[in-house]
C-alpha cells in the first residue's frame, strides 16, 4: 500500500477481505423443496397418452395413420369405416370421413358424367 494511506484504512480493507473470504467459503443455504428447480419433476404426475387400455396399438398413433392412408388409397369408404373404429378424436374422425367420402363422390360424378355424355353418331 502507498505510504500516504492511513494504517487503520489498511486494517479495514484487510478485515473486509477476510470477511468476504469467509462468506465465499460458506456454502449457500439450501432452498426449500418447493423452490428448488432441480427437484421439479420428482412430485409431478405425468399423463401417459401413449398407452390407452381401451384401444389396441393399431387403433391409435402412427400405425393407425399409416393404415388409414393405405386404405384411403385403396378404397375410400373402407377407410371411413376404419376411422370410426380407431381411438381418434371426434374432430379427426369427421374430417377424415369427409376426405374419404370426397373421393367416392368424385368417382361417382365422373361415372355419371361419362354415362350421360351424348355420343355423336
Amino acid at each position: 500500500m502507498p505510504s500516504w494511506v492511513d494504517p487503520s484504512e489498511i486494517q479495514r480493507i484487510e478485515q473486509e477481505k477476510r470477511e468476504r473470504a469467509m462468506l465465499a467459503a460458506q456454502p449457500p443455504a439450501p432452498l426449500p423443496p418447493a423452490q428448488d428447480w432441480r427437484l421439479v419433476g420428482e412430485r409431478m404426475q405425468y399423463s401417459d397418452y401413449s398407452h390407452n387400455p381401451n384401444y389396441s396399438s393399431w387403433q391409435v398413433g402412427t400405425t393407425s395413420i399409416v393404415i388409414y392412408i393405405v386404405l384411403l388409397w385403396l378404397c375410400g369408404p373402407i377407410s371411413a369405416i376404419f376411422v370410426w373404429m380407431t381411438g381418434w378424436s371426434l374432430t379427426s374422425k369427421l374430417i377424415t370421413t369427409f376426405i374419404s367420402l370426397i373421393g367416392l363422390a368424385v368417382v361417382l360424378v365422373l361415372v355419371f358424367a361419362a354415362h350421360y355424355t351424348p355420343t355423336s353418331g
